[in-house]
Formats: structure tokens, C-alpha cells, sequence
């Protein structure tokens, strides 16, 4: 794993970590908590988008229930590396 790719997991986990506290009733209530973490956190605006949302029907307890997609974007020379390389990538985070 490059370091990059472990610069932009690590600000997912962030949202993720910061939006799993509360307990809204669907996929879609942790998908306004995290677009509301991105915006509220300078750090994360411009560099982190909710690109997806996708409400699961669980088939028990404990499966998750949906997915949000997040696009992390380090502009080039901001990754501390060869100025010319940015850094695009896209995670999906399950949430039961």
C-alpha cells in the first residue's frame, strides 16, 4: 500500500469514525451526518466527497444495511512526494 493510498484511507476512517457515533434510522441519515463532518472540517473540504449511497436490505441482524462511497482527492505536491503526483481514489464503508 502506498503511502497515499494510506494518507486517504485514514481520512475516510475519520468521517466514517466521526459519523458512526450517532444512530440514524437509515443510510441516508448517516449520509447527511458524514456530508456534514466533510463541511464542517476544513481539512476534508475539497479533499473528500460522498460520491454513493446505497440502502441494503440486511437479511439478518448485524448485516449492513448500506454502503456510503467516498471520492479522497490530494492535490499534487500536498502528499508530501513528487510534486506532479495527485492522488485519486474511492472507498465504500458498509454500516450495520
Amino acid at each position: 500500500m502506498s503511502a497515499q493510498d494510506s494518507q486517504a484511507r485514514a481520512i475516510v476512517a475519520e468521517v466514517a469514525k466521526s459519523v458512526s457515533g450517532n444512530r440514524p434510522a437509515d443510510i441516508n441519515g448517516f449520509a447527511r451526518s458524514a456530508a456534514v463532518s466533510i463541511e464542517g472540517d476544513g481539512s476534508k473540504r475539497g479533499r473528500v466527497d460522498l460520491v454513493g449511497i446505497e440502502e441494503r436490505v440486511p437479511a439478518s441482524l448485524g448485516d449492513p444495511f448500506g454502503t456510503l462511497t467516498f471520492r479522497v482527492q490530494l492535490p499534487a505536491g500536498e502528499t508530501g512526494f513528487d510534486p506532479a503526483d495527485a492522488f485519486d481514489a474511492c472507498f465504500t464503508v458498509e454500516f450495520d
